[in-house]
């Protein structure tokens, strides 16, 4: 490789990097100035290393035309992947101001124009916005027009949070403790900065407030927990402050049945965050997904079970406020509990086929071959029910695979397990394919900016 060539791969990798952290092309030349600082001052004595630094092409349009090709490689590679995966999955994303129709218009010219079937989408997982579930018009809907076969179904991560509705009580328990934050925080530069101060003075264990956002579920348990450490500042504060809104907040945190109905949502809060968390994040699979959901489920009976004995040894918040045991309202809780579990009972009903086969993809060892995840794998993907009976007796009596038992699950599915065993690769390979959310989406733009869209081969 020539030095010229050496000098263009140096700036391609320097536009790769910009481009995948999103940092704007005039970058490049700071980027170049640390090298050339950080070059001199480790290689003195070679001043040949500094020269290449310097000959070395970053300036913005030269990042544009770069940008340009490896878009067109990338593009050009992820269509060859297509092209020869036996199926593909879709996640669609950030529809609300679209209609359907404008969305599958832009969606067919695409699958037309880039020669991609129908027939091996898989699944489409989408935020469920109406442009996407309509029953007449929506994408979802003209899609499956071209192939029937196709799954559905709306993002985990955004079902989860859509389960998450407070109760009148706690809303307005909630809602109070917003506006107060509001109160503190926005209603003058000079109040917020006293009270920082007044945190300072104080030791306080934190700087400030937290403000609550609509965008994340999240937001609501940090903002709680963030007022609970500190709440007794917080009063403090308020009874210095002279003006009839403080005293009403004040009011507000003297109610004790205020101050438990916040120890409830405290705890309840950081349980909704785990699962979050959990869902979130790059390689996540659909049966993955399903586990974190499931094993929450469950825990709202044992949350339930410990409410109605009063022991709280699940809501540690609410064991500080033991002093206020006779004005607990438990039955606020145990209804709050009660309408949780049957919003998860019906958002996650579509998914209880798909989690009889988590155990096939994960553990396929362990399966028995006459049980139901058969007669599942046939009615959504139509498998023959009999030959993935037949090839999962003799995948697990199979001693040649044993040696991967410890392999990741794409790993041994992809590279392990032999064609040898056609039918169950397919199905694993359909599952470990599907979104499980639409968390990973970035708008893409393809014909128009109206369709954001995802495909991906794995």
């Amino acid at each position: 490789m020539s030095e010229q060539e050496k000098s263009t791969e140096a700036a391609l990798r320097v536009c790769w990097v910009l481009n995948k952290h999103q940092k704007p092309f005039s970058d490049s030349e700071i980027v170049k100035e640390c090298m050339l600082e950080v070059a001199t001052a480790l290689f003195q004595e070679n001043k040949k290393i500094v020269t290449f630094i310097q000959d070395i092409p970053l300036s913005a349009r030269s990042n544009t035309r770069r940008t340009e090709l490896l878009a067109a490689e990338n593009k050009k590679s992820l269509f060859e992947l297509l092209h020869k995966s036996p199926c593909y999955c879709i996640a669609l994303d950030e529809s609300c101001k679209t209609r359907g129709e404008d969305l599958f218009k832009s969606f067919d010219n695409f699958m037309k124009k880039s020669d991609l079937s129908y027939d091996k989408i898989v699944s489409i997982s989408t935020d469920g916005a109406p442009a996407m579930m309509g029953k007449e018009k929506g994408l979802l809907k003209r899609i499956r027009d071209n192939n029937s076969g196709i799954l559905t179904y709306q993002c985990i991560i955004h079902q989860t949070s859509l389960c998450s509705k407070l109760s009148a009580t706690l809303k307005d328990v909630m809602d109070g403790l917003i506006k107060l934050i509001n109160f503190i925080r926005s209603r003058s530069s000079l109040q917020h900065r006293q009270f920082k101060e007044f945190l300072c003075q104080c030791d306080s264990a934190y700087s400030d407030l937290l403000q609550h956002n609509h965008v994340r579920w999240l937001s609501k348990g940090r903002v709680v927990e963030r007022f609970w450490n500190i709440k007794e500042e917080v009063k403090t504060f308020l009874k210095n402050v002279d003006t009839e809104e403080a005293k009403k907040h004040s009011e507000f945190l003297e109610n004790n049945r205020n101050i438990v109905a916040m120890a409830f949502l405290n705890d309840i809060l950081k349980y909704l965050n785990t699962p979050n968390v959990e869902l979130q994040g790059e390689g996540k699979l659909i049966c993955d997904l399903l586990q974190s959901v499931s094993a929450f489920r469950r825990k709202l009976n044992i949350f339930e079970q410990d409410i109605e004995q009063k022991k709280f040894i699940h809501f540690p918040t609410i064991f500080e406020c033991k002093n206020y045991s006779k004005i607990v309202n438990i039955e606020t809780f145990l209804s709050f509990l009660s309408d949780l579990m049957k919003e998860f009972d019906a958002r996650f009903k579509d998914f209880s086929e798909i989690g009889k086969l988590s155990q096939f993809l994960k553990t396929p060892y362990d399966v028995l071959p006459d049980g139901e995840w058969t007669d599942v794998a046939e009615k959504l993907f139509n498998l023959s029910k009999s030959k993935l009976q037949m090839e999962i007796i003799d995948l697990q009596e199979d001693v040649s695979l044993k040696q991967y038992r410890s392999a990741s699950t794409e790993e041994f599915w992809a590279k392990d397990a032999t064609d040898k065993y056609s039918n169950c690769k397919q199905l694993a390979i359909n599952l470990a394919t599907m979104f499980g959310s639409t968390y990973t989406v970035r708008p893409i733009s393809f014909e128009t900016t109206i369709l954001k869209l995802v495909l991906v081969s794995r």
